[in-house]
């Protein structure tokens, strides 16, 4: 595989990517690969100047603050009223699996808003009601996260969708992170805020382990074997110890928060996606780690 400093020509995306499992809602195009390739390796210069630059001696974190959206339709758990309690634990986890990444995700507001539109309807795919919601409840800068949790109703097995850091000039309202109410400790599909983990990887620039499948570009960083799993067969929400589905490569990286698996199974990050996201924030978002 590519070093995570290498940019080449266009990424395919895998056939499978859209169609093998709705857990994520976060894919980009061939195109839109290749035009992100070129933005990158074009910039040279600071092309955030106008946001303080926030950066980390080696004994600290870069904090990043968090604007939390609780959507619900009624103010019960199944109607996707979380507690207080439950975003701190999710943001617990979330801090203590990004340790690596010389990150502090810092809560600074908790806003809750009765809609069962926006709690319903708001999915991966574009929509007025998620723009509606969008520019209505995002707050902050390109450094600050806003998170939603929101009900996918109609999108079953969606577990969340992320911006990638590169979009936000863009739409800036669009930038933040989505998941599904239930993931949070004490729900009925409760992973431990796994999937918080997983789409706040996008939020930093990560691609999932197994984009383009075999291919030896795959997710542009070089310690994440290559992996095929729509097309290997492997069960993605189990763990499959030493399961290979690029034959000649090391094992599915079915640790990684990046890939696909059950929640149990998947606990690190990678020395060479710290670098990747070192270069993708210190360039998109101004921060330094």
């Amino acid at each position: 595989m590519l070093s995570s400093f290498a940019y080449f020509t266009a990424l395919a995306l895998p056939s499978f990517a859209l169609s093998f499992d709705p857990s994520c809602g976060s894919h980009i195009s061939r195109d839109e690969q290749a035009s992100i390739r070129a933005q990158f390796s074009s910039l040279t210069f600071d092309p955030l100047s106008q946001v303080a630059k926030r950066q980390v001696s080696s004994a600290e974190k870069t904090e990043v603050n968090v604007y939390w959206h609780v959507l619900y339709e009624n103010q019960t758990f199944e109607g996707g009223y979380v507690s207080d309690q439950q975003i701190k634990d999710g943001l617990s986890f979330l801090n203590t699996n990004m340790a690596n990444f010389s990150l502090s995700f810092n809560l600074a507001n908790i806003s809750r808003t009765e809609s069962y539109e926006w709690f319903n309807y708001c999915r991966e795919k574009e929509s007025d009601y998620r723009d509606a919601m969008w520019a209505a409840l995002h707050v902050g800068t390109v450094q600050d996260l806003n998170v939603y949790t929101l009900g996918f109703t109609f999108v079953p097995g969606l577990n969340g969708f992320s911006s990638f850091p590169w979009e936000h000039d863009k739409k800036p309202i669009a930038d933040g992170v989505q998941i599904h109410y239930s993931i949070l400790s004490g729900g009925p599909n409760s992973t431990s805020a796994g999937p918080l983990v997983h789409e706040t990887g996008h939020w930093l620039g990560l691609f999932h382990t197994w984009q383009n499948g075999c291919d030896a570009v795959n997710d542009e960083v070089d310690d994440t074997p290559a992996e095929d799993p729509g097309n290997a067969g492997r069960d993605l929400h189990a763990c499959p110890i030493g399961f290979d589905s690029c034959p000649g490569n090391a094992t599915d990286p079915i640790h990684n928060f990046m890939t696909y698996a059950s929640d149990d199974c998947r606990y690190e990050f990678t020395p060479g996606q710290r670098a990747r996201v070192a270069q993708q924030i210190g360039i998109y978002r101004n921060l330094s780690i």
